[in-house]
């Protein structure tokens, strides 16, 4: 029987290679609805939906209804404030999540009351409400499908049966020696996502995300976390357990092959990712352990696994809003670690078991106060 596919964010980078993998397999898999995120790429999503007939849609506002074509075969169309009706009155088994934003929260949990299976690739639902995601999957018993690129193959192994025989989560960046920093001084040369991109990067804010999400998924705890950096591109995860394997987690994975593992039963990919810990010796030459109190960034996500709790989610949020901040040239980045230590140590902020409302309230305080410290 074919499984009914709803794609949020189908004109994301992720969400075109998302599409083009359910396309391939028609026998398999049908696409029953499509988001399209941003109105500049409303041309791409009306190939889409021309392409895969899909015929329940989202729109980023209720205008760029009005331009797509009448000769479209369409059921339905929302728009982004109606995300959640759009999530619900969906016919879909599986929902995939390439939509970036806190926004993606409410179609996640949408979803899962809905009783739907849920795929989800962009970090970001997670990231902003990863417990409450969690324990409602688990309330509800619905399969999660944690298409996280760096992490995927993790996954294989990351399950209840073994996790007490897990030792060391080893999260490996790229080598910051001798960057170009220039963009700093000049952030409006590059679109928002690429300047956030870049500053992800270099100042090795994805460790933070990687050790938030297995945290959130698996229930890992801080003392298992080491960091590291390398000078060339090869890895970007390897867990080590007690009986001596590792499972080591290549950076040349890309969204096809996670794709195929999780929804074409390619297991013969988890016996190639698990090897014995001498591989590791070939490897040792190219990494080296990070020093935290050198790295802000990492200190402020480590300080907020500590204290628990929606601490991790105040980092995420009180980064993001930052970042927006350091792009329009409101403040330097020495300011972020000040800002987020502040926001952290702020008791209005810090409440025990919040729901997703309690959340959104959170972050519009939040907003004030973060951008209370932008340079007039």
């Amino acid at each position: 029987m074919k499984k009914r596919i709803l794609i949020l964010g189908s004109d994301t980078k992720e969400g075109q290679t998302t599409f083009d993998f359910f396309k391939e397999y028609p026998k398999k898999f049908i696409i029953t609805g499509l988001s399209c995120c941003d109105s500049e790429n409303l041309n791409l999503f009306k190939k889409q939906i021309k392409i895969s007939n899909a015929t329940h849609l989202l729109v980023n506002k209720e205008e760029d209804s009005l331009n797509l074509e009448d000769d479209l075969k369409v059921d339905s169309i929302y728009d982004i404030s109606n995300i959640s009706k759009f999530t619900k009155t969906s016919n879909a088994d599986i929902v995939v999540f390439a939509m970036p934003g806190i926004e993606s929260v409410v179609a996640v949990l949408s979803a899962i009351w809905e009783y739907k299976d849920i795929c989800i690739i962009n970090w970001d639902p997670v990231l902003y409400a990863g417990k409450i995601i969690i324990d409602e999957i688990k309330n509800k018993a619905v399969k999660l499908y944690p298409i996280c690129l760096k992490l995927y193959s993790a996954d294989m192994f990351l399950n209840p049966r073994n996790l007490e025989s897990l030792k060391i989560v080893n999260l490996i960046a790229n080598c910051s020696y001798n960057l170009d920093l220039s963009y700093l001084k000049n952030p409006k040369v590059y679109s928002y996502l690429e300047f956030k991109d870049k500053f992800i990067c270099d100042y090795k804010v994805d460790l933070i995300n990687k050790m938030f999400i297995l945290n959130y998924i698996y229930n890992i705890q801080l003392d298992k976390f080491k960091f590291f950096e390398q000078n060339k591109p090869l890895i970007n995860i390897f867990l080590t357990f007690e009986d001596g394997h590792s499972l080591i987690n290549s950076t040349t994975s890309d969204l096809n092959n996670v794709l195929n593992y999780y929804f074409l039963d390619n297991t013969n990919l988890q016996k190639k990712n698990l090897v014995k810990h001498e591989f590791l010796k070939d490897i040792n030459y190219n990494l080296k352990e990070i020093d935290v109190n050198k790295m802000p960034a990492i200190k402020c996500g480590i300080k907020a696994l500590e204290m628990d709790g929606i601490s991790p989610i105040l980092c995420h949020m009180g980064g993001q809003l930052c970042l927006e901040l350091l792009y329009d040239k409101k403040i330097k980045p020495d300011d972020i670690k000040k800002i987020l230590l502040e926001v952290l140590s702020n008791p209005k902020f810090n409440i025990n078991n919040p729901d997703f409302k309690t959340i959104l309230a959170i972050y519009d305080k939040l907003k004030n106060f973060v951008y209370s410290f932008a340079k007039k």
